[in-house]
């Protein structure tokens, strides 16, 4: 009798913990105009993919801030990241088969996915986040060598957060590798 219950409360403990997930599978998301950019009808459009990915469910290449600031002239600002989040629902997602969340537009409905693709703090930290760099002109924190990033974050539930994700614009040191996300 042993050998057939601990199977069974090991199943049980696992369809428990996919029904609390609230995890969204998709495989349809807005392309975008030819080079992948979506309208969330926000004053920037926003790439359907991060820097370096084939594909908006691969995580893509990582960068230092530097390096970032060096590689590309079209960045978010912290201001903008705030304006995305404050303007679009943030799910938990799957995209074809990648974990990760997904951000709908609550002015034109278009989406666009942030795949979870962790971090380099000295080596590769996997994990259930997506961090992505942000620009700002605002130096008047006088924190030498912060800079500021966007992030999603799988959290277990909490009324804080029901669909299971912390997102949040903070601040991280510049010789973190985070992903970039492109706008125009």
């Amino acid at each position: 009798m042993k050998k057939l219950i601990y199977p069974l409360m090991a199943a049980l403990v696992v369809l428990a913990g996919v029904s609390c997930t609230k995890l969204l599978d998709t495989d349809d998301l807005s392309s975008g105009d030819e080079e992948g950019y979506v309208d969330m009808g926000l004053s920037v459009k926003w790439r359907n993919r991060n820097a370096g990915a084939g594909c908006p469910q691969e995580k893509g290449d990582f960068y230092t801030y530097q390096d970032m600031k060096a590689k590309f002239d079209n960045i978010p600002t912290k201001e903008q990241a705030e304006e995305l989040i404050a303007n679009c629902t943030v799910k938990r997602a799957s995209l074809r088969g990648k974990p990760g969340v997904i951000l709908t537009s609550k002015i034109t409905n278009n989406t666009i996915f942030f795949p979870y693709g962790g971090l380099y703090n000295g080596e590769y930290v996997k994990g259930k986040d997506s961090y992505i760099w942000t620009i700002t002109a605002d130096t008047s924190g006088g924190w030498e060598g912060l800079a500021w990033f966007l992030y999603f974050s799988q959290v277990l539930y909490d009324k804080e957060y029901p669909d299971g994700v912390q997102y949040d614009v903070s601040t991280a040191t510049v010789d973190l590798k985070l992903n970039v996300r492109q706008v125009k």
